[in-house]
């Protein structure tokens, strides 16, 4: 009997023990590798790891060498934002960009912004190449006003419709729609598409809410704008932070 009750014992210890190998720490992780050094600061890093550390075991890596299969297979996330410098922009290459598509296609969840062709040369970038395998494509800048905010529709990424800023950027065909420029023609900027595998991919043509640009409720002002004030502009567009912890959290699931 007690030799029965040990087995029992050694059996339980084991299978829980084989659990816990199995229940690996998710892992997103933040590109730094193509000229954003300068314009993601710590701040910014806080912010995310933050948004991040909301989802039960899941931890934010930054990343500082080329995007490779390799690389992405410990991944659950990968977060690519172009730099808001122009001159300081690196080119995904042509591998990198493979190695995206396959990561999502394999079950991966991808956040990709790039910014408006002044900032970021769309050709030269190679964003079309990452979202195209999956219905969607960057198109030229939109002619809209200075800081005319965006809205992000409620949804399954979103749970109330979302304030965002926006200040300029280039329009994003295909996909689901997530946020549309909040101006006549209703220009979609982010998008999202999902794969039956589990596979998740949240696309957008402007930076600003990724940046966490916006003011908070009362301090953002519509069609204010005075660059000399730099980043302490009063940009509309309240819910930045609450729009990115959304998308974290839907990416992370």
């Amino acid at each position: 009997m007690k030799t029965k009750v040990l087995i029992n014992v050694i059996v339980l210890i084991a299978l829980t023990i084989g659990t816990a190998v199995a229940q690996k720490n998710k892992v997103v992780l933040f590109d730094m590798s193509h000229g954003q050094q300068d314009t993601l600061g710590l701040n910014l890093i806080k912010s995310y790891s933050e948004f991040v550390q909301k989802t039960p075991d899941a931890s934010l890596t930054i990343n500082r060498e080329e995007i490779t299969t390799a690389v992405l297979k410990k991944v659950d996330v990968l977060i690519v934002i172009t730099t808001l410098f122009p001159q300081r922009q690196k080119p995904i290459s042509p591998m990198e960009r493979q190695a995206m598509v396959e990561f999502v296609k394999n079950g991966g969840g991808l956040l990709l912004v790039c910014e408006a062709d002044y900032r970021t040369k769309l050709e030269e970038y190679g964003a079309n190449d990452i979202v195209k395998p999956f219905g969607m494509e960057y198109g030229v800048d939109c002619d809209v006003p200075a800081n005319v905010g965006a809205i992000a529709f409620k949804g399954e990424i979103c749970q109330a419709p979302r304030e965002l800023p926006y200040s300029g950027g280039r329009t994003l065909y295909g996909g689901t729609p997530l946020s549309v420029v909040n101006y006549e023609g209703g220009y979609q900027h982010i998008a999202s598409t999902k794969l039956k595998n589990g596979g998740k991919i949240v696309a957008a043509g402007d930076a600003m809410a990724y940046f966490l640009l916006g003011k908070p409720a009362g301090e953002g002002e519509r069609f204010f704008m005075d660059r000399s004030l730099g980043l302490d502009n009063k940009w509309w567009g309240k819910d930045a932070r609450i729009f990115m912890q959304e998308v974290i959290t839907w990416l992370l699931q």
